[in-house]
């Protein structure tokens, strides 16, 4: 009984803290292949890009400036900056036990070839320029919006799974995580 009144009691605080999603380890091993974790990037990207934040013209600058800096710094990130291509990537390649997941992990091999892409994406992934048919993570951002969009709609029930799938896990994971208190 002396042995336990020696060891320290958490206290409150040091019980409710959580580390944010960016300081946490992955829950799941990631064993997704260098090019499936590039198509995977890019469908990310393709839900959660950079973009610009929108003017403030007629509002005062001085009273909100450091709201301005975290909103433009909201903006400017994107799904691969914040890591979450590694954290989905780690549920697909076995974090979630679904009967669909191997056929999702075969698609995102096929996007990472050309004619799994042309496959996949039909004449979305032409170009006017060499290499006529390009790979899903070399498509510029509009393309790549209108061929994850077809997949919304697609006749197919394997594409609508898939974008149904990776657009929560990717929101589910950006959205949830936790801003440091220091500002950042």
């Amino acid at each position: 009984m002396a042995a336990d009144a020696t060891l320290p009691r958490p206290t409150p605080a040091k019980q409710s803290w959580k580390p944010s999603l960016s300081e946490e380890a992955p829950a799941h091993r990631n064993f997704l292949s260098k090019g499936q974790m590039e198509s995977l990037a890019a469908i990310c990207d393709t839900f959660l890009p950079s973009m610009d934040p929108p003017s403030n013209s007629g509002e005062v600058a001085d009273a909100a400036d450091a709201d301005a800096a975290d909103v433009a710094c909201f903006y400017h990130t994107s799904a691969s900056m914040a890591g979450i291509p590694e954290r989905v990537g780690g549920l697909v390649s076995g974090g979630l036990k679904h009967p669909q997941m191997p056929a999702m992990r075969i698609a995102l091999l096929l996007l990472s070839t050309w004619y799994g892409t042309l496959l996949l994406c039909g004449r979305r992934c032409l170009s006017a320029r060499f290499p006529f048919v390009r790979r899903f993570a070399a498509l510029e951002q509009d393309k790549r919006e209108k061929i994850v969009f077809s997949w919304a709609l697609s006749s197919f029930h394997q594409l609508r799974l898939m974008y149904v799938c990776l657009k929560c896990l990717t929101m589910r994971f950006y959205f949830a995580q936790q801003m440091p208190q220091d500002g950042g």
